[in-house]
């Protein structure tokens, strides 16, 4: 059998072991919920050791319900999915900390979940603000992106709530390139990479990958070693956790 890791060690400060709880809204897709549900973990055991686990709520929606409301544009019915939980979780306050979506199209719903949480003293922990943030650490030099993901988010760079606006807005502002064609939107939005994966990476300085599951499936050997590729979903789920650990 497996060996469970050793206990933390007794008497530990209560403080050094408090981690704020987070409210994960999922189900866009279950493997990108377990992606953030995983990483959370093991940021929260790399810091407290031992058999240290997050405090978290989880919501997972039907995939398949929500992606008819993708499919028909009813953000506000995407965005209705998640207001239940959010709202028995944040009213009264206390029970969680934050909110975080966890996908980034799921995010077409992140304006109308920000407005129902004002006055709650709750956030939603926007993928787009942490992944700015992580950029400007980790690659300053970077300030032109190439987007890769659906089409729904290549199309949409007006919604400032959303993901291209966030990035491109006065507080973050970088410049978002999306694939230049119709056929090579459609081919990524069908899957189909290399040839368009290649042509961002000459023409932006980093590529990031605006659809949660792409990160399964591209890496950065497909791009070689010149242009970073940059997973939002696992830049998010470190990010909020970090944020959870802060006293």
């Amino acid at each position: 059998m497996p060996q469970l890791p050793p206990a933390a060690r007794p008497g530990r400060d209560e403080k050094e072991q408090a981690m704020k709880t987070l409210l994960l809204l999922g189900g866009m897709t279950p493997d990108a919920t377990m992606l953030y549900y995983k990483t959370i973990n093991d940021v929260a055991r790399g810091h407290g050791g031992g058999r240290t686990s997050a405090p978290l709520h989880i919501f997972s929606a039907d995939l398949e319900v929500m992606m008819r409301h993708v499919g028909a544009a009813r953000w506000s019915d995407l965005a209705q999915a998640y207001s239940d939980p959010v709202a028995a979780l944040t009213r009264p306050p206390g029970r969680v900390d934050a909110v975080v979506i966890c996908a980034v199209l799921a995010h077409k719903a992140a304006g109308r979940l920000s407005r129902a949480l004002e006055g709650s003293g709750v956030p939603l922990l926007h993928v787009a603000d942490m992944l700015a943030r992580h950029i400007k650490a980790r690659h300053p030099h970077v300030r032109t992106l190439g987007l890769l993901g659906p089409r729904v988010t290549m199309a949409d760079a007006h919604d400032a709530d959303f993901f291209i606006g966030r990035l491109q807005s006065t507080s973050h502002g970088f410049r978002v390139v999306v694939p230049g064609t119709p056929a090579d939107v459609d081919l990524v939005d069908r899957g189909i990479m290399d040839e368009v994966v290649r042509g961002s990476a000459a023409v932006t300085e980093a590529i990031v990958l605006a659809s949660t599951d792409l990160g399964f499936v591209l890496k950065q050997r497909h791009v070689g070693d010149g242009v970073p590729l940059i997973d939002p979903a696992t830049v998010h789920a470190r990010a909020v956790a970090e944020w959870a650990l802060q006293a």
